[in-house]
């Protein structure tokens, strides 16, 4: 029998797929899912989905957090996390 399953991935953080995760302020209340169109994108193109975890909320071990943006992530000790 062959094996027919997808060879194609996308690597992707647990807070994109989970928008109740996303830090406070920058989630679309207007929209029940942020990513529904980009997972039907990947579904409708074969493509595997390997969920990563959020790096932000390990790296502060806070589900509830406020939006930081990448400036004040870029810093060594969260590139190192």
């Amino acid at each position: 029998m062959l094996d027919n399953r997808s060879k194609y991935f996308v690597f992707v953080p647990f807070c994109l797929l989970a928008q109740a995760y996303q830090a406070q302020g920058i989630v679309k209340y207007e929209w029940k899912s942020s990513i529904k169109s980009f997972v039907n994108l990947l579904f409708d193109n074969d493509i595997n989905i390997v969920q990563m975890p959020c790096a932000e909320s390990t790296y502060n071990d806070n589900l509830i957090r406020e939006s930081m943006g990448i400036t004040k992530y870029n810093t060594k000790d969260f590139n190192n996390h």
